[in-house]
C-alpha cells in the first residue's frame, strides 16, 4: 500500500517534492529528495520550451500550457528509476509525495485588495484576525491560488504582519495581492498530473508565480522604499510598483516576446521571423552592426512608449524614468534584451536580474517552504461556486 505524504514523513522523515512552474516561456519541473538536516537533492527534472511560433498560431493559452505540461510529465515518467535509486528508501514510499504548481499571470488574474475591521474595545490582534481580512471575494467560477499581504495598519499606523501579532488595537487594516484562476483551468491541469503521474488531488497545491517572485525578491534582496518588480515572458510583462515598501499597483503590459518579433519585423530591421533569433543573439553579445542596433533599439523603445500610452493602470515608460530600483525576472531572451536596452537608454536605472522559473541549483527553495500555496479540491461543487 502506498502511504500518504503525512504518514510517510512520520515514519521516515524523508520525502520527495515535485515543483512545477508554468509560464508562457516554458513548463519546468524539478523533483527534490528532502532529508531532515541534509541538503535537498535534485533527483529528476524536465522542461518544455514553448516557442514563439506556438503562440503566434495558438488560440488557447490554457491548451498550449496543458500540452506542454503533458510533455513534461512524460519526460518525468521516463526518470522513475531516479526515485527507485534512493538508498534505503522503502519501495512503497518511492513516489512523489507532494506537488506545487506555480502558475503565471498568463493563466491567472491578480488584484490588490483591502479590508478593515474595527473592535468596540482594544484587543490583541491574532493570526485569525489577519487571515479573516484577506479572505476576499473572488469572481464566480474562479478559485484563489495565493494572497500575498502587502501592508498592515493598526490604529492608523503602518506596521507589518509579524509586528502586529499580539499587539492591542481598536482597528486593523490589511491589504493583499490576491491571485485567482478559473476553476476549469485548475481541473484541466490537474487531470494531466493525475493521468500522467497518478497524483492525488490532496497532494497537489497551486500557487502564483507572481506572488512567489515578489516574496522571493523581498526575502533575498530586502528592497526598501520605492522600487519596481518586472516579470517578462513570451506574452507580455507584469509590473509591480512599490512606494514606501507598499505595493501600490500591479498591471499587465501587452508587450512580450511575441509582440517584440512583430514590432522588429514591421520596422524593417528584419524581413522574416526566422531572422529574429540571430538578430537578438548578435545584439545581446554586441556582435551587431551599429546602424542595425540603433534601428532595433528605436523600434523597441517606440513600442514600449506606445504600449504605455494605452495602458490605463501603469505607464511603464514613465515608471522607467523614475529613480527606482528595478528587479527584472525572466527566462527568455527578451529579458536580456530589455535589461541591456534600459541600461543603455535610461540614465541612472539600477537593475537586478532574477530567474522566473524554479532554479534547480537552488534546491533549498522548495515547495515544502511555500506557505502561500493553496490546495484546491478539484472535484467539489462547493469549491466551484466559491
Amino acid at each position: 500500500m502506498i502511504l500518504s505524504h503525512k504518514t510517510f514523513k512520520k515514519i521516515d522523515g524523508r520525502t520527495t517534492e515535485l515543483v512545477i512552474t508554468i509560464t508562457p516561456d516554458m513548463v519546468n519541473a524539478v523533483v527534490l529528495f528532502i532529508q531532515p538536516g541534509k541538503p535537498n537533492t535534485v533527483v529528476g527534472d524536465a522542461s518544455v520550451v514553448i516557442n514563439t511560433d506556438t503562440w503566434a498560431s495558438s488560440e488557447s493559452v490554457i491548451d498550449t500550457c496543458t500540452a506542454a505540461l503533458s510533455q513534461v510529465c512524460d519526460k518525468l515518467s521516463m526518470q522513475n528509476h531516479a526515485l527507485f535509486g534512493i538508498d534505503d528508501l522503502l519501495k512503497d514510499h518511492q513516489r512523489i509525495h507532494h506537488t506545487t504548481v506555480y502558475i503565471s499571470s498568463c493563466l491567472s488574474n491578480s488584484a490588490t485588495m483591502t479590508n478593515e475591521i474595527s473592535f468596540s474595545n482594544a484587543r490583541k490582534i491574532t493570526y485569525d484576525d489577519v487571515q479573516q481580512l484577506i479572505d476576499f471575494e473572488i469572481p464566480q467560477g474562479h478559485t484563489r491560488i495565493g494572497s500575498l499581504i502587502t501592508s498592515v495598519h493598526a490604529n492608523g499606523y503602518q506596521t507589518n504582519q509579524d509586528a502586529v501579532m499580539g499587539k492591542e488595537a481598536k482597528d486593523l487594516q490589511v491589504s493583499a495581492l490576491d491571485t485567482y484562476i478559473r476553476f476549469d483551468y485548475i481541473e484541466q491541469l490537474f487531470q494531466v498530473l493525475h493521468s500522467k503521474l497518478n497524483l492525488n488531488e490532496e497532494d497537489v497545491d497551486f500557487a502564483s508565480v507572481g506572488n512567489n517572485i515578489v516574496r522571493k525578491i523581498q526575502s533575498q534582496y530586502k528592497p526598501q522604499g520605492n522600487y519596481n518588480i518586472l516579470m517578462v515572458d513570451n506574452l507580455g510583462m507584469h509590473v509591480y510598483t512599490f512606494s514606501n515598501s507598499i505595493l501600490q499597483k500591479n498591471s499587465n503590459c501587452a508587450f512580450g516576446f511575441v509582440s517584440m518579433i512583430k514590432t522588429v519585423k514591421d520596422s524593417g530591421v528584419i524581413q522574416t521571423t526566422n531572422q529574429f533569433e540571430s538578430l537578438t543573439t548578435a545584439y545581446i553579445s554586441d556582435h551587431i552592426d551599429h546602424v542595425q542596433a540603433e534601428k532595433f533599439e528605436q523600434a523597441m523603445l517606440s513600442e514600449i512608449k506606445n504600449t504605455s500610452e494605452i495602458n490605463e493602470d501603469i505607464n511603464l515608460w514613465a515608471l522607467l524614468n523614475t529613480n527606482r530600483d528595478w528587479y527584472v525576472s525572466f527566462d527568455n531572451p527578451m529579458g536580456k534584451i530589455l535589461v541591456k536596452l534600459l541600461q543603455k537608454h535610461i540614465s541612472g536605472i539600477r537593475i537586478i536580474e532574477t530567474k522566473l522559473n524554479f532554479d534547480k541549483n537552488l534546491v533549498n527553495t522548495t515547495a515544502q517552504n511555500n506557505t502561500n500555496a493553496v490546495t484546491v479540491q478539484v472535484n467539489t461543487q462547493e469549491q466551484k461556486n466559491r
